[in-house]
C-alpha cells in the first residue's frame, strides 16, 4: 500500500490505483532555496513592476508640467524627469527586489532548517 500524505490526515491507496492517481498526490518538502536564484527572479520580477511604475510616474511628470507650464516648475521637471523614472524605476526596483528575495531565501533556508521546510503538492 503507498501513502499519500494530505495534511490533517492521511489516505490509504490500494494496488489496484493507476500510477497517474499516485502520482497526483505527491507531497515533497522545500528545503532550501538558491539565494543566487531567487536573486535573478527578483531582479526580472521588480525590473518588471518598476517599469510600470516608471511609466506612471513619467505621466504624472508630464502631466504636472502640462498643468503648471515649464517657466513655473522645477528646471528637473517635465520631459528630463519623465526620462529619469523610465530609466532608473526599473534599475532601482530590479536592485533592491533581488536583494530583498535574496536575503528573503537566506531567512527562508535558516527558518527551514528549524522547522523542516515548507510542503508543496506536486502533481
Amino acid at each position: 500500500m503507498a501513502r499519500c500524505h494530505i495534511p490533517l490526515f492521511a489516505v490509504e491507496l490500494s494496488d489496484s490505483i493507476s500510477a497517474s492517481a499516485r502520482r497526483r498526490c505527491f507531497m515533497s518538502s522545500v528545503k532550501r532555496i538558491g539565494p543566487g536564484s531567487s536573486f535573478k527572479v527578483g531582479l526580472v520580477v521588480y525590473g518588471i513592476l518598476g517599469l510600470i511604475v516608471g511609466v506612471i510616474c513619467a505621466l504624472f511628470a508630464l502631466a504636472g508640467t502640462a498643468f503648471m507650464g515649464p517657466e513655473r516648475g522645477l528646471p528637473f521637471t517635465g520631459p528630463l524627469l519623465a526620462i529619469v523614472c523610465i530609466i532608473a524605476g526599473p534599475i532601482l526596483y530590479g536592485l533592491f527586489g533581488a536583494i530583498m528575495f535574496a536575503i528573503g531565501a537566506l531567512i527562508y533556508n535558516l527558518a527551514s532548517g528549524w522547522v523542516g521546510g515548507l510542503e508543496v503538492d506536486i502533481s
